[in-house]
């Protein structure tokens, strides 16, 4: 079963190999959050555009908004699993504050966003 709680744990475990990442299921579940959060940015862009231009994005642009949403996020995951690794090296390797440092991390820039 999937969940965003999973896949954040997983992708910011600093014990995380590079052949687990690139298995089949947190790559399939990289996917489906790739895929549900460029909907709802995608529908957000439009809602906007709608709001203060009275019109939809055309389709050609939602699909770059599509293409480039997909990428950046695809390979933020990448960079998430680098960022945590950093972390937990700079922490010489503590497990628990590595955690609450990047728990916290996470959540400002989630607020922040």
């Amino acid at each position: 079963m999937f969940s965003f709680q999973d896949l954040y744990l997983q992708t910011t475990n600093p014990h995380l190999t590079v052949s687990q990442l690139f298995s089949a299921k947190v790559l399939l579940a990289i996917l489906i959050s790739d895929i549900f959060h460029t909907v709802l940015y995608v529908l957000f862009f439009n809602l906007v555009s709608y709001v203060f231009l009275g019109r939809i994005l055309e389709s050609d642009v939602n699909m770059r908004l599509i293409m480039a949403l997909l990428v950046i996020m695809f390979l933020g995951y990448m960079g998430r699993v680098w960022h945590v690794k950093q972390v937990y090296a700079a922490y010489g390797g503590d497990d628990a504050k590595t955690r609450a440092f990047v728990d916290v991390h996470y959540n400002s820039w989630v607020f922040l966003g």
